[in-house]
């Protein structure tokens, strides 16, 4: 799956920091792909530096867009941003940058880009859209004609690959019950949250709900987006969800337990301990 950042920066007039693309020559706000290794948080605050020359600060994640095409599936993470310092600046990506209306957005702005823009300037709090993009195919194939370019202008000497890096991307769902206790289902001979990795078929909540359903017998209603882990070529997203009180009882056949198992998965154990539980909060790490 490729993964792409987006930042949504605004200053205290409620202007929207937009670039005008060097490829589409529309105007759009700025980010771009997320290299192997980096944090979402990361690579927002990397992909706005080095295409307006502003230092900013993602202070929320505000929606996550997916989109399906033929051969390759796509990730958008979308962040409202603070700026904290830099200088407006062009960069090879950037034709033009500069401060609009939020409510007087450039006509020459692809359909995607400015319901990106509006959702997240509309996102007053609370847990992360997540929105499956209709036409994602077509999307997805500019998106790729993008990134591409934006992969050869990037590139190295003596590099080869210019194309967006592939991530692997893993689910798992907190569940808890009244007494605040953690759903664990077994897995083989340990204990890990509910979950799956993305087959890329379908978004990534919507793997996370598959894979509890498959588990644990339970459907569960996500909240929000809790966490999210990055490995050096996987991205784990950790999800708060809920099912009725009534449907969680303890497994007879012992297949899943809310009691703390001794040999819990260790690393899904870190997860719940820096997981906030506050719908508006998402952990990077």
């Amino acid at each position: 799956m490729k993964l792409i950042t987006s930042g949504i920066v605004t200053n205290q007039y409620g202007h929207v920091l937009l670039i005008q693309r060097d490829d589409s020559l529309t105007w759009a706000p700025p980010g771009g792909i997320l290299e192997h290794g980096e944090l979402p948080t990361e690579g927002v605050v990397r992909e706005v530096r080095e295409e307006t020359g502003l230092m900013v600060t993602p202070v929320r994640l505000v929606a996550l867009d997916f989109a399906k095409g033929k051969n390759d599936t796509l990730l958008l993470m979308t962040f409202r941003c603070i700026q904290r310092g830099g200088k407006i600046k062009t960069s090879g990506e950037s034709l033009r940058v500069g401060w609009v209306k939020g409510n007087d957005l450039p006509r020459s702005m692809l359909s995607y880009h400015r319901q990106r823009v509006e959702r997240a300037l509309a996102h007053a709090g609370g847990p992360p859209v997540w929105h499956v993009e209709e036409n994602g195919g077509n999307r997805l194939h500019r998106l790729k004609r993008a990134l591409t370019s934006i992969g050869k202008r990037k590139q190295q000497p003596g590099d080869t690959n210019a194309s967006a890096p592939d991530w692997e991307i893993e689910t798992a769902v907190r569940i808890q019950n009244s007494k605040n206790e953690t759903l664990w289902v077994k897995s083989g001979q340990q204990w890990v949250l509910p979950g799956a990795l993305s087959n890329g078929k379908q978004p990534p909540w919507a793997t996370a709900v598959q894979a509890t359903q498959s588990q644990t017998g339970h459907t569960p209603t996500l909240t929000t987006l809790a966490g999210v882990y990055a490995g050096e070529k996987k991205l784990t997203l950790v999800f708060l969800g809920a099912v009725p009180a009534a449907a969680i009882a303890q497994d007879d056949n012992v297949k899943f337990s809310f009691e703390a198992p001794d040999n819990a998965d260790s690393v899904q154990a870190g997860w719940i301990r820096s997981a906030v539980t506050a719908e508006d909060v998402t952990i990077f790490l």
